[in-house]
């Protein structure tokens, strides 16, 4: 029998034009072969379980093999490459197709096909009603699938009138539409196939339906050698599964398929209310597939692939863009990517797709309707003049090519993190003014703490509420010209309670439906062009149960991870990182302007009251208490998760004291009252403000200024000497045990103050007074040079073991010092010196951005002593050195007079973003893997690590995964063998990229821990599963490496990190250069941190040609037992040498596994 059956040879003029214009490959190339799979004699390749699969982003390439040793785009290899499409598309999309059965017999009878299958004494029987044109044959068919009878859903004339005989399939014959596991008539004969998808067992129908035509061939006259199939939406889906799996059909038209057909799975996740992998038929498919549902880039192929499994056959894709769900705009995507592969082989008139709206579902229109008779002329009746060159869509906008340039034409554009083309923004919906249908409600897993839903009482509407009450109004402004994806972080339980109504500018609103989550997840919402220039989207309440955390607006296709990952302003709280709290001193109104609040969000951690809790504002008399303004910056500090100071609660100056205060009658007051009075305001304000408040100026500015003493001269010290100060803090420790207490002053660092305050506190604490730190009001003047003297104070302190709080920062440009030189004879001419009134001269400029620089390198080297860091005030236009001790324009902060950050902070925020020590690499983004699998697998590392008792702490991808996974018993035991004694734990997952990996850290799985040494080997993922690597996969890995060690540097800063090389890889040859250039980078991190030990065992790995050795590694990527004993040698090696021979008793928790298994 002919494994081909070649097309027909007709020359035209026109014919050799346009053969001409192609390679000479395609004259003989096949239209059609006569065995249904030509790659049956291929053996199916390794394909990996779902947790070792990759994630792959743009659109898999179609010519590359499974095994990543590379790829062939010569024709002679295809039947070897779609025979391991099928057998991806069988595993983790519909499941295997069944084979012929042996026992199969047809026959014809009245226009009727019949065929019997028999499987072990069960027999299942397929009917086809088959219509045969006038004449003797043998004619051309179409198989038509769907209600409408033998020619699917396209016009019978087109056919009929061709003289082309029609063939209808029943497919609720094989399985029903919506299938009952195990309960569907093909489980007659395969009772043990309850998980294949009906595209699997369909298809499966259609080819038995073409092998009673060949058994009855000599009663029913069919051309088999010119057989095509169509159908419309699911028929459309079956008609191309029908036509990939089945290689004796000629044509394939698949009309309006929609998602699960021609549409590319990856792509429709990047789209509006379409029909995604996980929210399409579970009947359709094997429930396997939905674990992809949230993580689509990890299927290893699309529907292009699907598509392309047609070639060299005939396939035209018919579309309606009228129809959201079809997702026809990814179907396009799709389709020029499929044409890629007809192109290569030449024969690109083979393929065509015509996308037109204006008509009904399922009816075709007149303007496809030429091109349908094209194909079916060329394809079914051999006209070779027929045009089908057929590329018809609306979207001329849709940006196509870098969803498989990276193949198509050997350099990506796909976009990626970090790209100066990406655009985006996030909004907490509470921050974003909601209407008064909405409430705000505290959950701590949404972001900020906080999220909004609608009041209870609330009905679900069946229409969009009216006015605003209900309206959520996110205004943003964008830059480019693009197409920008709006998601939402949601938590929407039921399908009750699952959508919104939105619009974006003046469009009209549309349900955002569908959007299930377990728990909180972000879920994309719609997607729109935008033009520069100001938006506003609006959110409406739909269903009353749907909760409402964050929105995110992106020009990045791939949402969550592109929201997790959202580059953001420069915020300082995030580069000062977990060295202290970073603060800022404010007056009460500054809370009532939106921008300030803003900033303050941004960059803060812990707020300090300017002057409303000291007590002449909050006690101005014995029995009168005024809290409306502290009260207000409580409630603002708890709404926003912030800290605060509560400054101060005794000013021991009598100038800051009220009357009654000092006062007993007309007498100065008792040391007995006084000492009563102090306790009794401690106390009362302690009280109401310990929830909020978590660190104390318990009392301020007591030291003297002149030689005669240790105290100021005061009431105060004059009645109860240091008592008062003893008094005020046991009185705060009695009512907030855990704040921290301080003594604020200023000028302490100055050598002649410094030794009445390091006396005063050594007082303080003989005498019992619980004193934790002393806050330096650090309020520096332009040029003075400080740093030893405060070197010299920190050192001081550290010796004490107080700590040291920087109270009240900022350097004044206009110099003050004058103002009390010579007894203030300099006065009257500073009361109008206001040199910079216009702005600072850039060298004035640039020697306060480098006093900023010292002084915060400064608090770096001593972030041990140091519990926070607070500004004087939030940007220049609101210091108090405008103001004092002359009226002038200063500009002594971080932001200027607009809000917005100066030099100095730039420089400062770029010196705490580089250090490695305690930084957390921001430029390193950290994203989760949001499938269900893994999520599971991070819950069991959480629980691994409040286990504790873990020594050896190993972290990486699925290369360390395995060897101490119960999955993997046989390396499990190996494990234990190396390792046993050590207390070690594996905390590696696979397929984690670096970013993956660092959000695992992060989030919980070093939480309780405290390991002797930590195991890391990581990056693999980094790189591209196929084809070169680039620079940018070097920089992304290096980076991933270095952040991954100063996440662990934050929390173990002395604990040493056995760092070993990234192994070769036979499975994607083409990163061998990239690998040797990341280990160079590796080799050097390690060289400049003697904490680091290099571990590099690759020449053992390998043989004389650099591949890697067969007992090593089975895959090409992962290691065997022999390659995990050569690396465990060398580990133990380093071991031994830092904690010594193992003990003869582990301690270390249980290993996990995967939860999937």
């Amino acid at each position: 029998m002919l494994r081909f059956a070649p097309q027909a040879v007709i020359l035209s003029t026109v014919t050799v034009f346009v053969f001409a214009q192609v390679d000479c490959l395609a004259q003989n190339i096949p239209l059609v072969y006569d065995v249904e799979h030509t790659g049956s004699e291929f053996s199916d390749p390794t394909l990996a379980d779902f947790d070792e699969l990759p994630i792959v982003r743009p659109l898999p390439d179609p010519f590359a093999w499974s095994d990543g040793s590379g790829r062939s785009t010569e024709f002679e290899d295809w039947a070897r490459r779609r025979s391991e499409i099928k057998a991806e598309i069988e595993k983790y999309g519909i499941g295997e197709k069944p084979p012929r059965p042996k026992d199969i017999a047809a026959s014809f009878k009245d226009g009727t096909l019949e065929v019997k299958m028999t499987e072990k004494g069960e027999t299942l029987t397929l009917t086809a009603r088959v219509q045969l044109p006038d004449g003797d044959g043998p004619f051309p068919a179409v198989i038509g699938i769907g209600f409408g009878g033998g020619t699917g859903s396209l016009p019978r004339d087109i056919f009929t009138s061709r003289k082309i005989a029609t063939i209808a399939f029943d497919f609720n014959q094989v399985m029903a539409h919506q299938q009952k596991r195990g309960n569907e008539p093909i489980n007659r004969l395969y009772p043990e196939r309850t998980h294949i998808g009906a595209y699997s067992a369909w298809p499966w129908g259609i080819s038995r339906i073409i092998d009673g035509l060949e058994l009855v061939e000599k009663d029913l006259p069919i051309d088999r050698h010119h057989l095509a199939v169509t159908g419309c939406s699911f028929a459309g889906k079956m008609a191309l599964f029908a036509g990939a799996l089945d290689e004796r059909i000629a044509l394939t038209i698949a009309q309006e398929s929609g998602g699960g057909g021609a549409a590319a799975w990856r792509v429709s996740e990047t789209l509006g209310n379409v029909e995604t992998l996980g929210k399409t038929s579970r009947a359709w498919f094997t429930e396997e597939m939905f674990q992809f549902s949230a993580a689509v880039e990890k299927l290893p192929y699309d529907h292009h692939e699907l598509m392309a499994m047609v070639a060299p056959r005939a396939l035209l894709v018919l579309g309606n863009p009228d129809y959201e769900w079809l997702a026809d705009e990814s179907g396009y995507v799709s389709c020029r990517a499929a044409h890629e592969v007809w192109k290569t082989f030449g024969i690109g008139d083979r393929f065509g797709f015509s996308i037109v709206g204006g008509h009904q579902h399922c009816q075709l229109p007149e303007s496809q309707r030429g091109e349908v008779e094209s194909f079916v002329d060329k394809f079914l009746l051999d006209k070779k003049d027929a045009d089908t060159n057929v590329t018809k869509h609306p979207f001329d906008l849709v940006e196509h090519e870098f969803w498989y340039d990276g193949w198509a034409k050997g350099k990506s554009t796909f976009p990626t993190l970090g790209s100066t083309d990406i655009e985006t923004f996030t909004f907490e919906a509470e921050s974003m003014d909601p209407g008064s249908d909405w409430e705000i409600k505290d959950d701590p897993k949404a972001s900020g703490g906080k999220y909004i839903t609608v009041k209870p009482g609330m009905e679900s509407p069946q229409a969009v509420p009216e006015g605003s009450n209900g309206a959520l109004t996110v205004p943003f402004t964008t830059t480019k010209n693009a197409k920008y994806y709006l998601h939402a972080r949601v938590n929407c339980p039921t399908a009750d309670d699952d959508s919104f109504w939105l619009k974006i500018d003046d469009e009209d609103f549309v349900a955002a439906n569908g959007l299930g989550t377990n728990g909180w997840q972000w879920v994309k919402l719609t997607a729109a062009k935008l033009d520069p220039g100001k938006h506003t989207l609006v959110i409406k309440y739909r269903e009353n149960g749907a909760l409402l955390d964050k929105i995110g607006i992106t020009t990045y296709p791939f949402g969550a991870e592109g929201l997790e990952a959202a580059h953001v302003a420069p915020a300082l709280k995030d580069a000062v990182g977990k060295r202290f709290k970073i603060g800022v001193g404010i007056s009460h109104q500054v809370i009532e302007n939106p921008e300030d609040v803003a900033l303050i969000r941004q960059h803060f951690q812990i707020l300090t009251p300017e002057n409303c809790m000291k007590p002449q504002g909050i006690h101005p008399g014995e029995e009168q208490w005024v809290y409306e303004q502290p009260d207000a910056l409580a409630e603002f500090a708890r709404a926003n998760k912030l800290e605060m100071v509560g400054h101060c609660l005794v000013w021991a100056k009598d100038d800051r004291t009220d009357a009654w205060m000092m006062k007993e009658g007309d007498r100065p007051v008792s040391r007995e009252k006084l000492l009563h009075r102090i306790k009794t305001h401690v106390e009362t304000v302690v009280r109401r403000y310990a929830d909020v408040v978590t660190q104390w100026d318990v009392v301020n500015e007591a030291i003297g200024d002149s030689d005669d003493g240790l105290l100021r001269d005061s009431i105060y010290s004059r009645t109860a000497g240091i008592d008062f100060i003893v008094t005020a803090f046991k009185a705060a420790r009695a009512n907030d045990p855990d704040a921290l207490l301080i003594y604020n002053d200023y000028n302490g660092h100055k050598p002649d103050k410094r030794k009445k305050l390091i006396e005063l506190l050594k007082q303080l604490k003989n005498a019992g007074a619980p004193v934790d730190a002393y806050g330096m009001q650090g309020h520096f003047e332009r040029g003075d040079d400080s740093l030893t003297e405060l070197r010299e104070t920190f050192e001081e302190l550290r010796k004490l073991n107080i700590k040291v709080v920087v109270s009240e920062l900022d350097i004044d440009v206009v110099t003050r010092g004058r103002w009390w030189a010579d007894d203030g004879k300099y006065r009257d001419e500073l009361e109008t010196f206001d040199p910079y009134k216009d702005g600072l001269p850039p060298d004035v400029e640039q020697q306060m951005v480098s006093q900023y620089v010292e002084l915060f390198r400064l608090f770096d080297e001593y972030s041990d002593t140091i519990a926070r860091v607070s500004f004087w005030n939030l940007h220049d236009g609101q210091s108090w050195l405008n103001e004092f001790p002359w009226k002038r324009v200063n500009h002594p902060l971080l932001f200027d007079r607009n809000r917005q950050p100066k030099p100095a902070f730039d420089a400062v925020y770029g010196f705490l973003s580089s250090r490695k020590q305690e930084s957390r690499d921001i430029a390193h983004a950290a994203f989760p893997r949001n499938d269900a699998n893994s999520r599971e697998a991070h819950k069991q590392l959480l629980e691994k690590a409040k286990q504790g008792k873990i020594d050896v702490y190993f972290q990486g991808d699925s290369i360390t995964r395995r060897w101490g996974a119960t999955d993997y018993p046989k390396l499990l035991a190996h494990w234990n063998q190396t390792f046993h004694g050590w207390n070690a734990a594996n905390f590696a997952w696979g397929g984690d990229s670096t970013h993956h990996i660092l959000w695992r850290m992060r989030n919980g799985e070093l939480d309780g821990v405290t390991p002797k040494v930590v195991c890391l080997q990581a990056g693999a993922n980094n790189l591209p599963w196929q084809g070169p690597a680039d620079s940018s996969h070097v920089a992304d890995v290096v980076g991933g490496i270095q952040a991954i060690i100063a996440e662990f540097r934050s929390r173990f800063p002395d604990v040493p990190i056995v760092l070993t090389a990234m192994f070769p890889r036979d499975q994607n040859a083409a990163l061998a250069e990239t690998i040797e250039e990341i280990n160079k980078h590796l080799k050097a991190l390690s060289e400049a941190d003697e904490r680091i030990h290099w571990i590099n065992i690759n020449q053992q790995l390998v043989d004389s040609d650099g591949r890697l050795l067969p007992a090593v590694s089975s895959d090409g990527i992962h290691l065997e037992k022999p390659g995990y004993q050569l690396w465990g040698d060398a580990i133990r090696s380093v071991l031994t040498r830092i904690l010594g021979p193992p003990a003869q008793v582990d301690h270390a928790p249980p290993p996990t596994g995967n939860p999937g298994l």
